[in-house]
């Protein structure tokens, strides 16, 4: 099982020096118009995407956050759904709770 926490512009690359960055398959780029989550919690086929929203007024952020199960159709390229099967729910509950968490240290980290 995969879990990975890390903000995505913190993640190691994991490629090695030189060599060009690959493009995200449709089921890691969760939106193709440019804008990109703050920070993505992945446990095996479930993804939870924080999006950052800023009131143009008062400046003030909050967050929101969309869940995704990641798949490979027939022809074997990368999809991504959001509908959840009975064996997905226990991950998308915990994928959930970590995506709390974050937002959770955001604010608290915002107060201090």
């Amino acid at each position: 099982m995969s879990t990975n926490t890390q903000p995505r512009d913190k993640r190691a690359g994991g490629k090695p020096p030189g060599e060009p960055a690959k493009k995200p398959s449709p089921a890691e780029d969760p939106a193709p118009n440019g804008n990109r989550p703050v920070h993505e919690v992945r446990m095996g086929r479930i993804v939870g995407a924080v999006w950052a929203n800023t009131d143009k007024e008062s400046g003030a952020v909050w967050y929101n956050v969309t869940f995704a199960r990641i798949y490979r159709d027939q022809g074997g390229t990368w999809q991504r759904a959001d509908s959840f099967g009975k064996s997905d729910l226990p991950l998308l509950v915990k994928v959930a709770d970590r995506c709390h968490d974050w937002m959770f240290e955001q604010h608290a980290q915002a107060d201090e």
